[in-house]
């Protein structure tokens, strides 16, 4: 899943940052390739709303924001729209997380949330009794000499937005992850 050729050094190891946390440079790292994902939006339940999913980051290379949540019974026309999907941002391919479905009035089904560029993190919660889904999170992908690196960097992982009340636990947005590929010199 990695963009960089094996030309570039060896893969020495691939992080996952499912919490917020530090990412340390080893002595033998030269390049590393960051894919984040930020946290997907929460999934409306009756005339509860969706929450917004929050943004992931590593230091201050790339980021992704979080998916919307989704729409409500509430809201007086028949269309109910779904969370809109994350933005990547900074990074060399930058990706906008898939919005949730559309809920609509006078329905009892169950709206799916948007997919996400990593399996399950960043996944839109699904709406239910008729109303929306939540968006995916954004995606940015990175590629970074290690003279551009700090002897360490932050991580932020986005937190999934929380679902309308009352919804069942798929309701909630999935939160984000950071992946760090290491190479070497």
């Amino acid at each position: 899943m990695s963009l960089i050729s094996g030309t570039r050094g060896q893969l020495l190891r691939v992080i996952a940052f499912p919490s917020n946390g530090t990412w340390t440079k080893g002595n033998d790292v030269g390049m590393i390739e960051v894919q984040v994902v930020g946290g997907g939006g929460g999934g409306a339940y009756g005339v509860s709303a969706g929450g917004v999913g929050t943004s992931s980051a590593f230091g201050s290379h790339c980021s992704a924001t979080g998916g919307g949540g989704g729409t409500p019974n509430s809201v007086a026309s028949g269309y109910r729209a779904a969370g809109v999907g994350g933005i990547g941002n900074s990074g060399d391919i930058n990706f906008q997380g898939e919005d949730g479905t559309d809920g609509y009035q006078g329905t009892s089904f169950t709206t799916r949330g948007g997919s996400s560029f990593i399996a399950r993190y960043g996944m839109g919660g699904n709406g239910t009794a008729g109303a929306a889904a939540g968006g995916a999170g954004g995606a940015a992908i990175k590629i970074i000499n290690e003279t551009s690196l700090s002897s360490s960097e932050s991580i932020t992982i986005g937190a999934g937005g929380a679902g309308g009340s009352g919804s069942n636990a798929n309701g909630s947005g999935k939160p984000g992850i950071v992946i760090v590929y290491e190479y070497s010199r």
